[in-house]
């Protein structure tokens, strides 16, 4: 989304998903059902045109396929079909991508690792803030988005500051291993 969009339209993109939420309330359950076909719009909206050139080899999306919860990292995008399918998979309970059923990355490890010594690595955990409520996971309204905004600055600022780590952010160096951080 950043990449294709902008920090601005992204945010705004979020905080008009909040006032949807919020103008017709449900359950998890069937805000995650609901959530799949939002994610589907947001794809064709996201990807059109030459966008999957845009996202090749800049953008890495973790996707769990469902069978044997395998972990797949993608980073070539070589058509816009592919790319919608990563980018649904990765906010969706369960579709097709890539001739597999897949669901978000985070179910198996949400953490591409890079070991190519060519950077460091900045990972973030939104599911360990401290009393976050699990439901935003599949529904949220417009009052969690500067939630959610404030949370990362602070976190940012806590990391950056040096002082004790948040639990949802750790930077990792080419030598360091990111797989303590699960």
């Amino acid at each position: 989304e950043l990449v294709l969009l902008g920090l601005d339209r992204t945010l705004d993109l979020y905080l008009e998903y909040g006032r949807l939420q919020d103008a017709s309330p449900a359950s998890f359950a069937y805000s995650a059902w609901r959530a799949d076909g939002h994610w589907r719009t947001f794809a064709k909206g996201l990807f059109r045109d030459d966008a999957h050139e845009k996202v090749d080899g800049r953008v890495f999306a973790s996707v769990t396929r469902v069978w044997r919860f395998q972990n797949k990292i993608y980073s070539k995008y070589p058509s816009l079909e592919l790319a919608r399918s990563v980018y649904v998979a990765t906010g969706t309970g369960r579709t097709r991508c890539d001739g597999y059923w897949c669901t978000d990355g985070g179910v198996t490890d949400g953490c591409p690792v890079f070991r190519d010594g060519a950077r460091h690595q900045l990972v973030v955990r939104s599911t360990r803030c401290p009393g976050l409520n699990k439901d935003v996971l599949a529904k949220f309204g417009v009052q969690d988005v500067p939630d959610f905004v404030h949370r990362g600055q602070d976190d940012i600022v806590a990391l950056l500051s040096g002082d004790t780590p948040p639990p949802t952010l750790r930077l990792f160096g080419p030598d360091d291993d990111a797989a303590t951080f699960k």
